[in-house]
């Protein structure tokens, strides 16, 4: 499986959830979190473009998550990360 692949669908999940105001953001932003920890894990050291851009999608949806925008502006955030990721070739 593509590393990119492993967060999309907490990713997905995440902004279903921030759209719908379900209260289950903080469960989905975790299930993110975890996925997302592993992959940095495993790019220590890979200076690859794919690596890059990894890194920064996973800062995007972090920072969008705990910035004090409204949920639009986290969506607005998030389904560009979502798109870029499944574009990713890793």
């Amino acid at each position: 499986m593509r590393m990119s692949t492993e967060l999309v669908r907490p990713l997905g999940a995440l902004i279903v959830a921030t759209r719908n105001n379900s209260g289950n953001e903080t469960m989905h932003l975790a299930d993110f979190n975890v996925a997302a920890d592993g992959i940095l894990s495993t790019l220590k050291g890979d200076l690859s473009a794919q690596a890059d851009q990894l890194r920064r999608a996973i800062g995007a949806v972090r920072l969008a998550a705990t910035g004090s925008g409204s949920r639009q502006d986290q969506v607005s955030v998030y389904e560009p990360v979502r798109y870029d990721l499944i574009a990713i070739r890793n």
